[in-house]
């Protein structure tokens, strides 16, 4: 059975600047061992949301020298700078390091998000 803890949003720039990120649970809640959705919003610098992005996300558990237990995907733009986050599945408490690559029409970069899951 899964188990489930209350999660607050983690927020982050990207490397040269150019991207303010912020990944959430859908719900509020994340699960260790069960597969959910989460919620990446993007905003440009001047913090207007950014539309029509590329998002490819990897990410692992650098600690233990192993990456995500699933494949996440970005699968559609939900509005208001929001992408949806298919397929998150974290198999341990402990931290969690998330990558993401970001590209729009006009600029790309990377951000990467630390996180800590506890049960």
């Amino acid at each position: 059975m899964p188990l489930s803890g209350f999660a607050q949003e983690w927020q982050a720039v990207s490397e040269t600047g150019i991207f303010h990120v912020t990944v959430a649970p859908e719900n509020g809640h994340y699960m260790i061992g069960g597969y959910h959705n989460w919620t990446l919003t993007v905003k440009n610098k001047q913090y207007q949301p950014v539309t029509n992005a590329q998002i490819y996300m990897t990410g692992g558990m650098v600690g233990h020298g192993h990456g995500m237990p699933s494949q996440p995907l970005v699968t559609r733009y939900l509005g208001e700078g929001r992408y949806l986050i298919e397929g998150m599945l974290f198999n341990m408490a402990g931290e969690w390091t998330l990558l993401f690559s970001i590209q729009t029409a006009q600029e790309k970069d990377r951000v990467q998000i630390d996180i800590e899951l506890t049960h």
